[in-house]
């Protein structure tokens, strides 16, 4: 049986458990070595206005998942001095891990601007996507380019997510426990004096706390 890795990108700002749930209950639901959580560096559509910078991002990440097995933390991306694209991170990952099956973590939300990314029908050629989908997702009422693409490779069954002998990848569909947590809210309450209650690991709200993460500028 191959060997599979999971990756995970995302602002993670702040890690939160959104992030980490799905991500444990995607490596469990799919048999994953591990997943490798993989923060931004300079997003190519995001500003970084009253935000945590990229180095913070990533101790933060590492904070979140110290006690997590199966979760490990990669600085690929926040390493790179221009913007980094998920096909380019993917193909050094590939490099990085020749005998491994990657897999690429993404939510149902991001399929609508999937075909805005840099060469997004070449992900498939480097890995095999895992789409965290929600109770009441249909896959049937989706349009678009990019869905039309991933239909010529999605699988019914997760159970046999492996790559082909042709080279080929797939795309699976594997369901998490719905968790509707805004980071841009979290941001906000943690901001104004909230703590955040139970949606992030305490020692990330202490280090927030300690480096005066989120305060409003005009408070």
């Amino acid at each position: 049986m191959s060997r599979m890795i999971g990756v995970l990108g995302g602002s993670f700002d702040p890690p939160h458990i959104g992030h980490l749930r799905p991500a444990l209950e995607v490596r469990q639901a799919l048999g994953l070595e591990k997943v490798i959580l993989m923060p931004a560096g300079r997003h190519p559509f995001k500003s970084e206005s009253n935000r945590a910078t990229p180095e913070q991002r990533l101790e933060m990440t590492r904070i979140a998942t110290q006690n997590c097995v199966g979760l490990s933390v990669s600085d690929l991306e926040v390493r790179e001095r221009s913007t980094a694209y998920t096909v380019n991170t993917l193909a050094k990952l590939s490099r990085q891990f020749p005998d491994v099956e990657l897999v690429f973590l993404m939510g149902t939300d991001l399929l609508e601007e999937l075909h805005l990314w840099k060469s997004w029908q070449r992900l498939l050629s480097i890995a095999h996507l895992a789409i965290m989908t929600r109770p009441g997702f249909q896959w049937e009422r989706l349009k678009g380019q990019a869905v039309e693409f991933l239909n010529q490779r999605r699988i019914a069954d997760s159970s046999v997510l492996r790559c082909s002998t042709s080279g080929q990848y797939a795309c699976c569909l594997v369901p998490v426990t719905p968790l509707s947590i805004s980071s841009s809210a979290l941001r906000s309450e943690l901001g104004t004096g909230g703590d955040g209650c139970w949606l992030i690991p305490d020692p990330v709200r202490d280090y927030i706390s300690t480096h005066d993460l989120y305060v409003e500028t005009d408070r």
